[in-house]
């Protein structure tokens, strides 16, 4: 157990009311604090919608919902979370994601520890803070997670069973055994999650009609695409392609992404928070990123995955890689997919 505090750690709140993706790449830091303090209870602040797989995340106690529709971001709510957080008698607070509405309610919880980074005007509210700037992009997300907690000693060691500690509710894992048998009987099947929401620089969807037609021909894999029912617009030219696809839009929660996960063989997507679930459950991906170093695999590809299962577009000599040429997905093209795809699935 670390004992650089005076006081015993029991009680670790985790703040990163975030995207699925960035939450995701906090389990490292997660497995690593558990690590340090194995008798403390780790709570997670988190939003509505990563708190039912990171309550399938065994080292986590339990979690306590960011609402923002209950204003946590004005000064009425900011004193709200504190009094909440207060209930908790926290010990240390690991801010992950710095936001002065969480330092500041966490500050007024009267949280003894607390470590963010030391870059930030509010970082006078934490006890404990990092000087690196994740803006220079030096490290991937999940290392930079890590990095937060030498400052008060702890290891910054990837710790390679990281996500072994996921336990699936039982009872989901048969209903989507046989949700998966209906979609895809008891062929192998490959998932694609052609939208980011936003989060990034998308393939193209012409390109990706293009890859499920070299797929389909190759006939080894049916193909499922999922997404969510606010993306059917942007899937729109898939659907009017007459491309044989299995249709899972809208038609899957995040616990039963997790678990078709599971069973497919490999998951296609942008760099999005579906393809770091993957990853955590042990899934081989492909993923397609820009070059930018701020979009880019260095710093938000497959954490602990090899260069294989991510292709960006072709580099263009004496040119920057933020460069916006070096930018443009669309060269990246099906057939360079498709052959990468072919050697994951043989390697």
């Amino acid at each position: 157990m670390y004992s650089g505090y005076q006081t015993p750690v029991k009680k670790i709140l985790v703040l990163r009311p975030d995207r699925l993706g960035d939450v995701i790449l906090t389990l490292p830091a997660v497995r690593n604090l558990h690590a340090a303090y194995p008798a403390a209870e780790i709570y997670y602040l988190c939003t509505e919608y990563t708190a039912e797989i990171l309550k399938a995340y065994t080292l986590i106690t339990d979690v306590i919902i960011y609402d923002r529709a209950n204003a946590h971001h004005n000064l009425r709510g900011i004193r709200q979370l504190s009094v909440q957080l207060d209930q908790y008698h926290f010990d240390l607070a690991v801010h992950l994601l710095p936001r002065f509405p969480l330092a500041l309610a966490t500050f007024l919880a009267g949280i003894k520890y607390s470590i963010g980074t030391g870059f930030r005007w509010f970082s006078f509210l934490y006890t404990d803070r990092l000087y690196e700037h994740r803006k220079h992009n030096r490290y991937h997300e999940a290392e930079y997670n890590l990095n937060l907690l030498k400052i008060i000693g702890l290891s910054i060691k990837y710790e390679a069973d990281v996500y072994s500690f996921f336990d699936l509710p039982v009872k989901d894992a048969a209903r989507i055994n046989t949700f998966i048998t209906s979609k895809f009987s008891v062929d192998p099947f490959i998932i694609i999650h052609p939208s980011s929401g936003g989060s990034s620089i998308d393939w193209p969807i012409g390109s990706y009609i293009e890859l499920i037609r070299l797929l389909n021909t190759w006939g080894k894999y049916r193909i499922g695409i999922t997404g969510i029912t606010a993306e059917k617009e942007f899937l729109k030219p898939l659907y009017t392609s007459k491309t044989e696809f299995v249709d899972l839009v809208g038609a899957v929660d995040i616990i039963d992404l997790a678990l078709i996960l599971k069973k497919c063989s490999l998951f296609i997507s942008n760099s999005t928070g579906p393809l770091h679930l993957a990853v955590a459950m042990g899934t081989p991906v492909l993923g397609f990123f820009p070059n930018s170093p701020g979009l880019g695999p260095g710093r938000w590809g497959p954490f602990s995955r090899s260069d294989q299962e991510f292709l960006t577009p072709p580099v263009l000599p004496n040119v920057a890689l933020s460069d916006e040429r070096n930018n443009l997905m669309e060269n990246i093209t099906p057939q360079a997919a498709f052959e990468r795809i072919k050697m994951i699935l043989h390697s």
